[in-house]
């Protein structure tokens, strides 16, 4: 099992020890779903860094650039021998994945997103990074039938 947390602070009108105090709280939160790791990543100068520990979250002490303003985290339960009865292992890199689906789902420019992943290019985001839900699939259907329907 495991949890999936994070903090983009848009705007960045957050301080680092904020960031930090928030970081902690959401991971300590998570600890429901996975006590055995914990790890965070992170983009501050254009590079990403993670941090990642076999601890469980209230035993993290994150330290945080000023400039970091997308963190993504998540702690885990071991699953070593229980390969069986786990249908899908998420690897930590699986979280960028994630995020940037979650982030243009929810409105967060691509030349943003691209930014805070520390991709040159927004294209190379596109592609490499998001994937079409079903329930983007669908408002795209119900938009572009809009769209044929007021033509007509």
């Amino acid at each position: 099992m495991c949890c999936l947390f994070g903090i983009y602070d848009y705007r960045g009108s957050l301080t680092a020890s904020q960031k930090r105090r928030l970081l902690s709280a959401l991971a300590t939160a998570s600890e429901a779903r996975g006590t055995d790791a914990t790890g965070i990543a992170y983009n501050s100068s254009g590079r990403l860094a993670i941090y990642k520990r076999p601890w469980p979250a209230h035993l993290m002490r994150f330290r945080l650039p000023e400039d970091t303003r997308c963190i993504m985290g998540h702690t885990r339960m071991t699953t070593q021998g229980m390969r069986s009865t786990t249908s899908t292992i998420i690897r930590f890199h699986d979280l960028r994945h994630t995020f940037a689906t979650m982030s243009l789902k929810n409105g967060v420019d691509v030349k943003t997103l691209s930014g805070a992943l520390g991709h040159y290019d927004a294209g190379f985001t596109l592609s490499t990074y998001t994937h079409a839900t079903e329930e983007m699939r669908r408002g795209a259907a119900d938009t572009i039938g809009n769209v044929i329907s007021q033509a007509m």
